[in-house]
Order: structure tokens, then sequence, then C-alpha cells
């Protein structure tokens, strides 16, 4: 449970997450109890758009962030208990939305992996590329697939990305302007263009045995991974 200078308390009523190896809160934490730098691999696209309950076509429009994205949102929903109800990414199909449900997503990257990538390979880009690379890219899909029609907001600030989706999510349901949030973070393995840019500017460690909550840190270890928990009202999780 959490607590803001609001009218109301913000539960959090469930989560998921996949980073490295770990494809639940119990694994991460256990390695971040025993000091442990996050390793390991997480599946390929086509795993993780079964994780995410999603099909081929669907699939084929997605970045890899965005199905990182859409797996651990599934991974949360699922365990919240809440709506069987999945929309259709693509398609003029009527769709379900709930007008007191939102997003606030993020990624400390953006699109830059998904954008590199395809220039790297394609010889002619898909009408959905641009969809992939802009900063909303995660938000765009989860409010469509889950049906959030309420407050929907995408943060991109580096590594404050996921204390920021924290907190305005947080907030918007304390303020009463939402009974439920997801709030869900993604990044894709980072590119070799990127990685340069980030070891360029020092931010990525130069020990190799680095470990997140070292003192004596000299930066990150970029991994692979994503995040999700859902925030509710004390009323609606009642």
């Amino acid at each position: 449970m959490f607590l803001f200078p609001a009218h109301s308390r913000v539960w959090l009523t469930s989560c998921g997450v996949l980073c490295g190896g770990a494809d639940s809160i119990g694994s991460l934490f256990e390695e971040v109890r025993l000091d442990q730098r996050v390793s390991g691999c997480l599946p390929d696209s086509e795993s993780l758009g079964a994780l995410a309950g999603i099909g081929g076509g669907d699939q084929s429009i997605l970045g890899r962030h965005q199905l990182l994205a859409l797996a651990v949102v599934e991974q949360a929903w699922t365990a919240g208990g809440l709506s069987s109800m999945r929309n259709r990414l693509r398609g003029e199909e009527s769709k379900h939305r709930h007008s007191r449900w939102g997003c606030v997503s993020g990624s400390s990257l953006g699109g830059l992996c998904a954008m590199e990538s395809e220039m790297g390979s394609a010889k002619k880009f898909s009408p959905y590329s641009i969809s992939r690379w802009r900063s909303n890219a995660i938000s765009a899909v989860t409010t469509v697939r889950y049906g959030l029609g309420g407050p929907d907001f995408s943060l991109n600030a580096a590594s404050a990305t996921g204390a920021q989706i924290l907190y305005l999510a947080g907030s918007l349901v304390a303020s009463g302007m939402a009974d439920l949030i997801v709030a869900v973070a993604a990044d894709s393995e980072v590119t070799p263009v990127v990685r340069s840019a980030m070891e360029r500017n020092r931010s990525v460690s130069s020990n190799v045995d680095c470990r997140p909550l070292s003192a004596g840190r000299s930066g990150m270890a970029p991994v692979e991974g994503a995040a999700c928990v859902i925030l509710e009202s004390e009323a609606h999780a009642r």
C-alpha cells in the first residue's frame, strides 16, 4: 500500500516482471538479496508474444520493447484477477474501453533501439515503424489491448523513468482521476550504436562485475527487461 498526500489511499494490487533470466518478483528479489548481477536472457520475440497472449498478426506490428511490456502487463493483469476481455491491436472492430482505467508507461531509451534495428535491416520501412519508434509506443498498444480509456501518459526520462512512472501513476489514483492505473516500463536489448553512445557519455560501468546496489559501482550495466505494477484506489481494489 502507498500513501500519497491526497484524499485516497493507493493500493498496489499486482505486478509482473521480466529481467535478464528472472521471470518473477521472487527470482529477481533473490538475485538482489544475494548481491548478484542480473544476468541471463529473456525469451525470443515469438515466445514473448505467447506470454502476452498476442496472435501472429498483432505480433508482427510490434517492436521488442512493446512485446516485453505487454508480456509483463499480462502477468500483472492475470494475477490481479482483472477483466478477461482483450482487444486486438489491429482491425476496425469495436473495442471495449473503461473510462476510469488508465496507463502510465515509459522506457529509458524510448524507441531508439527499435529504430536502429530496423534501419540496419529493413529494405523498406513498415507502415508501423514510426509507431514502434515513438516514445509513446508502449502506452499506445497497452491502452488498446486492455481497454484503458482513462488517463494516458508516456514518460522518457533515462534512469528516472521508473520512479516518475510510479509517482504519476499513484498521483492519478490518489487524486481521484482514475480508479486503476497500469504502470509499465520496458527496454529491449541495447543495440550497438546506442551502447556506443552510452559508453561515450560514461553512463555504462567500466567494471564488468558491477552490481546494482554496490556503493562503488562506476555506472550501470544495461540489461533487457520490463516491469509492471497495477495501482488501484482502495474502493476499487476492495
